[in-house]
């Protein structure tokens, strides 16, 4: 009895013990927030949601790109070596567009964040990229690539864009309107 006893305790304390260790481990991982509770969408969502877009694409491309670097490409000369190289290429071209654009554009959202408005004269530069729908059709699609603080700032994007080989429509002044 007083075995099974013990045996009861322990497992309960084990219990307890590791219960708690969970807890405290959860209570030190950052909480993630959601775009919804981001400063910027409470300002403005359209503005918020670009800034999202231009996060999430330079970070899938300096993954992929971080990813494929140093893999080896077996047979150099085939066609599955030239498209493995063709493909990290152009992740880190799209690594290093996407780092640039945010370099610029992070103050303007900073700015946006801290005074609750977009400025007035803000512009916008929308790219175009190729995707496949749900019967594995080419489309095409528009995104919107930040916030500039001037025309010559969205002009420097537009051509690195051009650079990279990224179609664009141009530099154009923000309109709450549209978007």
């Amino acid at each position: 009895m007083f075995l099974k006893i013990t045996k009861f305790i322990v497992l309960a304390a084990f219990i307890a013990f590791t219960t708690a260790c969970q807890k405290d481990e959860d209570s030190k991982k950052p909480k993630k927030s959601t775009i919804t509770e981001s400063k910027l969408y409470k300002i403005n969502r359209s503005a918020a949601l670009i800034k999202l877009s231009v996060d999430t694409s330079k970070n899938i491309n300096c993954k992929l790109a971080e990813r494929a670097e140093g893999k080896p490409v077996h047979n150099q000369d085939s066609k599955a070596g030239a498209l493995l190289r063709a493909m990290r290429e152009e992740n880190e071209n799209l690594c290093d567009f996407y780092t640039a654009t945010l370099k610029i554009v992070s103050p303007v959202f900073e700015t946006i964040e801290n005074s609750g408005f977009i400025p007035k004269e803000s512009f916008v530069l929308t790219v175009i990229s190729d995707s496949y729908d749900k019967e594995n059709k080419r489309i095409y699609e528009e995104d919107i690539i930040g916030l500039f603080k001037s025309f010559d700032n969205c002009e420097a994007v537009k051509s690195l864009a051009q650079k990279v080989n990224i179609p664009n429509k141009g530099c154009k002044k923000w309109d709450e309107k549209e978007f």
